[in-house]
């Protein structure tokens, strides 16, 4: 009798390594989604607790929200109660050899229709009355890049290792605020997207601090209904700051005031999840700038996480 041969052929085993590839694949898909869904979670419950956390914490302590975050990489004065959209100092380094930067948005520009919209974080220029402003809420000294040499927690929440590879920020000089200082503010003049999916990245930030700013494709702007004669980021920003108020974004560090106190505050810098890891992941504080009547003041205005999207923003994306 012709023994018989109970093996599987080559187009089996081929069939069902196709079929484990097959399940495989739509098992890491479905995988993806529930990370990404999972970290959108997770951000926008860090979002809705820092609010409340900084809120307590002013009132608990005078109102001194000290040593916050400097994203730009450079200490040194400039003209004051001017701007710039340039992004050059717009990074934090982490030691000699790697520069971890910022979330896109923040960062690049974005060309559309033929037009150049600037990133969301400009550069500003404070004056002395910004100066004595800020410190009215207790704010004196920014935490800035160091050489290197020296290194506090970073954005895995672990201490950095010193190697190249790390992607921990090393946010642990301070710098006085001073007259000149170049500080990040969010422009209302930046787009987000492409086609037929863009939106109006900067004034839904300014929206959602509860501020009356609305922009258009064709760079046509408008604040409190007024619209602006030009679209130039040097003659919107004063229009903005004498009409409502410039947002000022200082991230909230390891080392900054309301972090770990035990009289409200946050108990750590939360992490933003939804970022990547080789890019500044803490969140934003936003502080309103305004000049009114000859008058600067400065007030808490809201939170915005390291892609510069604000609680609102957040639930109007995920209807």
């Amino acid at each position: 009798m012709k023994k018989q041969n109970n093996g599987f052929s080559l187009i089996e085993l081929l069939v069902v390594v196709a079929i484990i590839a097959i399940v495989a694949t739509i098992a890491l898909s479905r995988l993806s989604g529930v990370q990404t869904k999972s970290a959108d979670a997770l951000n926008m419950a860090n979002l809705s607790r820092i609010g409340p956390a900084l809120e307590a914490y002013m009132v608990a302590n005078d109102r001194k929200l000290n040593r916050l975050d400097l994203v730009v990489t450079g200490k040194a004065s400039g003209t004051v109660n001017t701007y710039s959209t340039s992004t050059a100092e717009l990074l934090i380094l982490t030691n000699s050899t790697l520069n971890v930067g910022i979330a896109g948005p923040l960062y690049y520009s974005v060309t559309q229709y033929g037009l150049t919209f600037p990133p969301l974080l400009t550069q500003y220029h404070l004056t002395q009355s910004d100066v004595d402003a800020l410190k009215s809420l207790g704010l004196t000294y920014l935490m800035r890049y160091n050489n290197g040499s020296r290194f506090n927690q970073g954005d895995d929440g672990e201490w950095p290792t010193g190697s190249s590879t790390d992607p921990d920020t090393c946010l642990s000089l301070s710098t006085s605020i001073s007259n000149g200082l170049a500080v990040p503010c969010v422009n209302p003049i930046t787009v987000s997207g492409s086609g037929g999916s863009i939106a109006p990245y900067g004034a839904l930030v300014y929206q959602a601090c509860g501020q009356d700013v609305r922009f258009s494709l064709s760079q046509q702007i408008l604040i409190n209904g007024t619209p602006c004669t030009n679209t130039s980021t040097d003659v919107v920003m004063p229009q903005l700051k004498s009409n409502g108020g410039i947002l000022l974004a200082f991230g909230i560090g390891q080392y900054a005031s309301v972090i770990g106190s035990t009289r409200s505050g946050l108990d750590s810098a939360p992490v933003c999840p939804a970022v990547k890891s080789d890019t500044y992941r803490r969140y934003f504080l936003l502080i309103r700038l305004a000049t009114e009547s000859g008058t600067t003041k400065a007030e808490y205005a809201g939170v915005m996480d390291s892609s510069g999207q604000t609680m609102k923003q957040l639930r109007l994306a995920s209807k």
